[in-house]
């Protein structure tokens, strides 16, 4: 999860994929170890997240990709795709609009 401000508030950029994508994710990402075992699990852990975040009062945005397009910016980036680099690309994404 990437954090950016937007008018005076925090605003919280978290990586989103599909079911699909979080598959292929599973199968490509450096700590897939440290992912959810199911795609039912993460997601479940991401709303709770997304609860206690707004509950404190920060602003989340999710941030639909890919995982090619995360490949696509870890390479740019010379990164290993990791959590670190699902949220940097998340947070760049979500400032590109």
């Amino acid at each position: 999860m990437g954090q950016r401000k937007r008018h005076g508030g925090a605003v919280a950029s978290i990586a989103s994929f599909d079911a699909e994508q979080f598959a292929l994710l599973k199968i490509r990402a450096a700590d897939a170890d440290r992912l959810h075992d199911t795609y039912e699990e993460w997601r479940k852990d991401v709303d709770r997240i997304e609860r206690e975040m707004r509950a404190k009062g920060v602003e989340i945005q999710e941030v639909p990709m890919t995982v090619l397009e995360l490949e696509d910016f870890c390479l740019r980036n010379d990164c290993p795709l990791d959590g670190a680099a699902r949220a940097a690309y998340a947070v760049e994404k979500s400032k590109a609009g």
